[in-house]
């Protein structure tokens, strides 16, 4: 399954339209599925439009659908642009922090795409 956001909408609703229109200014439809309600089959949970399906978050309605993508980044657009020495630090130190690893000190990294790492 992809991890692009899923879109619930319905081309007769006006709050669809306006959050359409702002995502299509900030070129995120692209990178996102859209699902006309009208025209497809739906999950059972889904019981108004906009919706908005995050895998790993569940369903977002009203304002969290554009508070979210006013901080959205396409996965295939993450990319940390950091320096090699900082890249190292940034690791060991995300790693000791969301994974509880100690002592790594001594890891390995291999930089990939021009000293960026890819998330």
């Amino acid at each position: 399954m992809s991890n692009k956001p899923i879109l619930f909408y319905s081309p007769n609703c006006s709050y669809c339209k306006n959050l359409w229109r702002e995502l299509e200014n900030k070129n995120i439809l692209n990178n996102i599925h859209k699902i006309n309600v009208h025209k497809n089959e739906i999950p059972s949970n889904i019981k108004s439009v906009p919706v908005l399906f995050i895998q790993g978050r569940g369903n977002l309605t009203g304002d969290a659908i554009k508070l979210f993508f006013n901080s959205y980044i396409p996965p295939e657009k993450k990319n940390l642009n950091i320096d090699n020495k900082s890249n190292k630090e940034w690791i060991i130190e995300y790693l000791e922090k969301k994974h509880s690893l100690k002592n790594i000190d001594k890891i390995e990294i291999t930089f990939i795409n021009n000293n960026k790492i890819i998330v």
